[in-house]
This record gives structure tokens, sequence and C-alpha cells, in this order.
């Protein structure tokens, strides 16, 4: 079953079974890096013309491959809101909607104000496969405005702490990487 849903500019096209898979896959704990190397990584990845890897970098940085994690931001500072039920996760990313604050969903901690821009209701980001699309979207949005460069991974993130977030998402593509070459 395919559902295709138009949100302002962006549209995006989800097949059910592999979301299901990938939030199945999340939720069971069973594997820590569950998102290496994933078909939803993949797919997103290839849409927005991003790299993988980087990709994979930024969901390691952002959110540990907690599908369901939910970050608030306080003076340039984002608060997790610690592990939650896909319920509780729903109701909090509404709850904060409905009041307006600024806060990060989902696997790749998309922004409440990139939800605002393009009409899109929080809740949908708690789907692992819709979040890494949004993500990418996101990404390729920031490499076409200050280019293929580390300033544009820095500003994905949105923080003014770009120094600080450039070498996160650096020592996640090494231990990403060091992970990698374990499972081969």
């Amino acid at each position: 079953m395919v559902h295709i849903v138009l949100v302002g500019a962006l549209l995006v096209i989800a097949l059910v079974p592999i979301q299901a898979e990938a939030a199945s896959e999340a939720r069971s704990g069973r594997e820590t890096y569950w998102y290496l190397n994933h078909r939803c990584i993949q797919q997103a990845a290839h849409r927005y013309q991003v790299s993988p890897v980087l990709l994979e970098a930024i969901v390691h940085v952002e959110s540990e491959g907690n599908p369901l994690a939910v970050g608030v931001n306080h003076q340039g500072e984002g608060q997790s809101r610690g592990k939650l039920s896909y319920t509780q996760a729903a109701e909090l990313v509404s709850r904060l909607w409905r009041q307006g604050a600024n806060f990060d969903v989902g696997l790749g901690q998309v922004n409440s104000r990139n939800m605002e821009q393009y009409r899109v209701h929080p809740v949908y980001l708690l789907d692992p496969c819709v979040n890494l699309q949004w993500a990418a979207f996101v990404l390729r949005q920031k490499l076409d405005l200050f280019g293929n460069n580390w300033v544009a991974i820095g500003r994905y993130n949105g923080s003014k702490r770009l120094t600080q977030y450039v070498w996160k998402i650096y020592r996640a593509l090494v231990h990403l990487e060091q992970i990698r070459k374990t499972r081969r």
C-alpha cells in the first residue's frame, strides 16, 4: 500500500511496509546501529543526493538512532525528553506544536521551524522513514545554500555552536566507519 502526502512543496511518498519495518527495528532495541545501511537512509540519501554515510552520522549525533527522540530547545540548547513510547512522543510533540515551542523530532531531529514552514505536523516525523526524508531534504537545502562543505553540515543543526557540531559529526563518521569494519 502506498500513501502519498503533499506537504507544501515536498511530496513524500512512503511505503508503509518499509516504514513499519524500520519503526519495529528501531523500537526493538536489539541493534544499536540498526540505521546503518538501512534502506530508508539509502532512499532518502538517493532522493536528495546527499551522502548516506553523512546522513547516518547526523542520525547518530542527533538521536543515537532513536526515532521517537524529542528535544526541546531552550536558550540555544536542546534538552532531550528521554526514552518515550510512541504514544508519549506523539502527545508531547502535539502539545509542543500547539504551544508554538521550538523543538526537534525523530531520527534527524527535524526542527519545528521546518515543520511550520512546510506545514507538516510533527507526529508524521515520528515515522523513521518519513523523518529521514525530511532530514535529507533539510541537509540538501543547507548544502545548496552553503556548498558541499563543513559549514553546510554545521548549519543542518541550526546551533550557534557550528564548530562543536561539525566535530561531533566528524567523530560520528569515524566511529560509524569502525562499526562498519567490525561487521564485515
